[in-house]
């Protein structure tokens, strides 16, 4: 009951106990974060307010979250997709497709842009 207290209530995230999350999340201004607890998410991951990794639809098809991938604002991933590791989302993108590793998505429906080398 406390950890709901102060996951929940305190700090205004949904992150259920028992989420499969590597080290090292980082969530930066962390309220109104909801996380289902399918997901499984990487190490060094940094996830902004406002952003919900979720089912389509009930059960267990969940994101994976590769590491090192930097989430913005407000941005949505729902469904069994795969993000790959070192990928950005953009703030306010709705991504339901994967996103190979160091891609970035951006839009909604989110498309996937090539990076700036």
């Amino acid at each position: 009951m406390a950890y709901r207290v102060i996951v929940d209530w305190i700090l205004g995230v949904e992150i259920p106990p028992g989420t499969n999350i590597g080290g090292g999340l980082r969530l930066h201004h962390a309220h109104g974060i909801v996380i289902h607890g399918a997901t499984i998410i990487g190490r060094d991951v940094e996830i902004h307010q406002g952003v919900t990794l979720g089912a389509r639809r009930t059960g267990s098809d969940c994101p994976t979250i590769g590491s090192r991938v930097k989430i913005g604002t407000g941005a949505i991933i729902i469904g069994a997709v795969t993000i790959g590791d070192d990928a950005k989302i953009g703030a306010g993108a709705v991504v339901i497709s994967d996103v190979p590793a160091r891609g970035i998505a951006v839009g909604n429906p989110a498309r996937v842009i090539p990076p700036a080398d």
